[in-house]
Formats: C-alpha cells, sequence, structure tokens
C-alpha cells in the first residue's frame, strides 16, 4: 500500500473536523489520521457519508484499547462503521496504539487475522521502539508496515528510523513540531532557513521530514494552518541545511516514553488480561 507523503492529523479535533476534513481535502490532504482513543470518528465518518470524493481519502487509525483481546473483531468493526467505511470495503491502515506489555504480541497476531481475512490493506504499530519490534518480528507471520512515533529535529530517534529502514517499515511522525516547543520554532539555524526560502519555520521542519522519507502527520485546527502544512512541495532544502537540522537533535522527547509509561499496576493488570486470554478465562 503506497501512503502518501503527509497526513492531517486529527487530535484532539472533535466535532470541529466536520469543517476541518473539507478544507484538508480541499488543499490536498490524501491521508488522515486518528485513533479509536481520540473519540472523533464518528465526525469523520459523517463527512465521509456527506461527500463522495472525500470517502476516497486514505485513513488511518488506531486500536488503543486491547484490554480485551477477545472482543477485538467487534471493537474493529464498531471503529470501521463509525468511520463510515462501508461493510465490504477493507479498512486502509490499521494501527496497533502501543506496544502493551504481556499484550502486543497477542494483539499482532489479532490484527494478523483482519489483514489475512482482506479486512483492512495494511497494519502497522505506533510507539514501538527497536526492542519491542525485535521481538514482534520474532513472532510476527506478517511484519508491520508502519511504524508510527514521536520523531521531530530535537528527537530523532536515529536508531530506531534506521532499524525500521533496514526492515522496510514505512516511518510516520507525530508530534513532527514537538507541539510548537520554542526550543524548535525560535531556533535560529531554522529562522535563518525559512527566510531563505520564504517559508515558515513549520513548513521548514516538515520539509525535512519528507526529505527524510518520514510521513508527518501535523495537527491544525486553523484553515490557515491547514493550508500551510501541505504547502511544503514547492522548495527543497540542500544537504548542508538537512545536517544543519539534523544537528539540532538533543534526544528531548515531548511526549512519553513507550518504554516507561505503564506503572506497575497497569502491568499487573495487563499480565492478567494476557492470561485471561491465553487461557479463555473471562
Amino acid at each position: 500500500m503506497l501512503l502518501p507523503p503527509i497526513g492531517y492529523g486529527t487530535f484532539p479535533s472533535k466535532e470541529k473536523l466536520i469543517q476541518n476534513i473539507p478544507v484538508a481535502h480541499q488543499v490536498g490532504y490524501e491521508l488522515i489520521d486518528t485513533s479509536d482513543d481520540y473519540g472523533n470518528a464518528e465526525y469523520i465518518g459523517r463527512v465521509k457519508k456527506c461527500d463522495e470524493n472525500i470517502s476516497k481519502l486514505t485513513i488511518s487509525t488506531k486500536i488503543s484499547d486491547v484490554s480485551h483481546l477477545w472482543n477485538f473483531r467487534n471493537d474493529f468493526v464498531k471503529q470501521k462503521k463509525l468511520l463510515g467505511v462501508p461493510q465490504n470495503q477493507p479498512m486502509d491502515l490499521l494501527l496497533l496504539h502501543f506496544p502493551y506489555p504481556h499484550l502486543y504480541l497477542d494483539a499482532w497476531k489479532e490484527l494478523e487475522k483482519l489483514y489475512e481475512e482482506g479486512l483492512c490493506k495494511a497494519i502497522g504499530v505506533c510507539n514501538f521502539e527497536i526492542h519491542h519490534l525485535e521481538k514482534l518480528l520474532k513472532y510476527a507471520k506478517i511484519k508491520p508496515m508502519v511504524n508510527q512515533f514521536e520523531l521531530h529535529p530535537l528527537f530523532r530517534q536515529k536508531e530506531l528510523c534506521e532499524y525500521c529502514e533496514r526492515h522496510n517499515i514505512a516511518i510516520m511522525s507525530y508530534s513532527p513540531v514537538a507541539r510548537m516547543d520554542k526550543r524548535l520554532i525560535n531556533d535560529e539555524i531554522i529562522m535563518r532557513i525559512a527566510e531563505k526560502y520564504q517559508k515558515s519555520v513549520v513548513q521548514v521542519i516538515l520539509r525535512w521530514d519528507i526529505q527524510h522519507r518520514y510521513i508527518p502527520i501535523p495537527a491544525a485546527s486553523k484553515k490557515e494552518h491547514i493550508q500551510s502544512n501541505i504547502d511544503v512541495f514547492d522548495f527543497s532544502l540542500t544537504n548542508e541545511e538537512m545536517q544543519q537540522l539534523d544537528s539540532l537533535d538533543c534526544g528531548m522527547r515531548i511526549r512519553f516514553s513507550p518504554s516507561t509509561m505503564w506503572s506497575t499496576t497497569k502491568k499487573i493488570k495487563n499480565l492478567i488480561r494476557h492470561l485471561q486470554y491465553k487461557f479463555k478465562i473471562y
């Protein structure tokens, strides 16, 4: 499955998507990113039902709650219906949202079943680090086609990116502008480059993503920002400028760490759910 080079991130928007998705489609977005955890699928579905052209957009969605794996398929069907995907058509891209301790291998098995049955065109993961991927690749019949994770010039995750590239796993970057962190947005190097090309700092950063062959999914709630975020295909950064942005990497994570976000209580609960799933103790 060939993915567009940039997507429109819908978190945390909800009802406003009824106006914003038509704008995104009009200015050229072909990929919309969401999750069952965002609570906005119904608004995306409503827009798609009203416009046949919008219904052709590629939808990337995530399964976030795997606490009841025995009900995984029903959760998938519910999400598909909310997103306005006809019953006889497959979902585009289905991702496992987190590497849940004790659960993600079994959850991946459920994604593989959906893919093998033709119920989705592609499957992948989110927030998986190298050690998660190594374990998954030893276990999986079908390797993930996408890994979506935090990625921006302040947090390049170079080793993870190289690992994904070696295994032909497409890289999708969320928080591509570090949630407008001032240390990135006010960086003098990027500001000089932006001035040179008569572009915004955000556009320069998104161009950096694209030239690295990452798929950024910037979120925006204002029409002008939705439009400017995709206006990044009429200029190219030089090798030197790419290296300058690369050099900003300081390991500064804006979001959570997938390896440390789980409390002891959550780990125990996940283990119990894992055993329930394994031994069919419902």
